[in-house]
């Protein structure tokens, strides 16, 4: 069995015009966490993730018109 990497998006502080942090399309394992997301679209977008898994954990999404948006995807934990 191979082993598959983690991506971790870790303290980071988003500030922009559209979406913040998007992950689509991957069967890889990503943790995104702590993070501060200031935007006028999207906080986090998770799309077509289908096989790997995604744990979003203790961020702050603000001003948006949408925090946390789920498109056709399974294995995603939020805390």
């Amino acid at each position: 069995m191979e082993q598959q990497s983690t991506f971790i998006i870790e303290n980071k502080n988003i500030n922009g015009e559209k979406s913040g942090i998007r992950i689509a399309y991957t069967t890889s394992f990503y943790i995104i966490r702590n993070c501060k997301n200031t935007h006028n679209g999207i906080g986090i977008q998770i799309e077509e993730v289908n096989v790997g898994t995604i744990i979003i954990a203790n961020n702050e999404i603000k001003n948006g018109f949408k925090g946390i948006e789920l498109l056709q995807s399974v294995n995603i934990a939020v805390y």
